[in-house]
């Protein structure tokens, strides 16, 4: 950080101009670590019209600012209050809003101000009136078409401030003889992947594998359990693999997933449980609960069903009821 402002960064300069800080990218750094397999996308995307939605919050805050009391109720003023307010001390500083970031924090005030306490207003007519229409018209065709769009628009540049960073900490890595857990996964596929005679050595080394947990599988996971099991040992396709029969044996509970759970994907759980169908592979339900009371399953089997998904969902566990013995 320190070596791009003294160099006057041009990629930190322009960071700064949309209101970011580099440490506000901090997630967006670890969620790119997480996932080196992947290449973000750079197609970029327009800039909003943030002048014209400014000009609609002004005039909004303009009217609703007559309907606000001058001392401050009780309780304090509500968040779309709050809101007006704010625009109404920023309108005097042409400076201040003349800045993107600046345009851009106003229009979060707004997005945030849904809550309207009525008591709180001179006019409750009016009041209702903004809480049941005006305010949440405002939201849905100005406030929060505008705010998507500038974050697409600033992701182009968001990314491109921080992959620099990834390659740093690769190459650290890479110097210092270090590996961490996604390296470890990533060689070990490239290793299977790109060289038949390692896929084939370790096939003969290990000839049935067992994956306990299957729901918290990682996708790089999942491909090497292919390439693990997979008949042709050329095939580069992990998707085109057939296991060798009697080869793999996977159990899973998509009821049991931790979403996301060291890059765990219910996609890719119930991509490889299609792929084995596919292969000619048994899929067997076991229900039974040997655990669980009776009065546990007839209180918890209502309320999973109600929350999973009754069919084949791609991105939800499908409900599955609990039969305690």
């Amino acid at each position: 950080m320190l070596n791009l402002k003294i160099k006057e960064s041009p990629s930190l300069i322009h960071l700064e101009e949309l209101g970011i800080k580099p440490s506000e990218l901090a997630d967006c750094y670890k969620t790119v670590c997480t996932y080196p397999e992947v290449k973000p996308a750079f197609q970029a995307s327009p800039k909003p019209n943030l002048k014209e939605a400014i000009k609609e919050i002004i005039s909004f805050s303009d009217e609703a600012s007559q309907y606000i009391p001058d001392e401050e109720p009780k309780m304090g003023y509500d968040k779309l209050q709050e809101a007006v307010l704010s625009v109404k001390r920023m309108k005097g500083f042409y400076d201040y809003i003349k800045e993107d970031y600046n345009k851009i924090k106003l229009l979060e005030n707004f997005s945030k101000s849904e809550k309207v306490t009525l008591n709180r207003w001179t006019s409750k007519e009016k009041a209702k009136e903004y809480r049941d229409s005006l305010s949440l018209e405002l939201q849905e065709k100005v406030i929060n078409p505008t705010l998507k769009q500038w974050r697409e628009y600033c992701y182009v540049y968001t990314i491109k401030f921080v992959l620099p960073a990834v390659e740093y900490y690769h190459e650290l890595r890479q110097k210092g003889s270090m590996l961490n857990f996604q390296d470890l996964l990533l060689k070990a596929f490239c290793l299977l992947r790109d060289y038949p005679e390692v896929r084939q050595y370790f096939q003969q080394k290990y000839k049935c594998l067992l994956v306990d947990e299957f729901q918290d599988t990682d996708p790089i996971q999942a491909e090497i359990i292919f390439y693990l099991t997979g008949q042709d040992v050329y095939e580069k396709n992990w998707q085109k693999l057939i296991p060798r029969p009697g080869s793999l044996f996977v159990v899973g509970d998509p009821q049991q997933s931790i979403y996301r759970f060291r890059r765990a994907d219910i996609a890719i759980y119930n991509l490889v449980k299609g792929l084995i169908e596919k292969s000619g592979g048994e899929v067997l339900k076991l229900q039974a609960n040997f655990r669980s009371l009776h009065s546990i399953g007839s209180y918890l089997n209502p309320i999973f069903e109600e929350l999973f998904s009754s069919g084949q969902g791609k991105f939800q566990a499908v409900y599955s009821p609990m039969q305690t013995v």
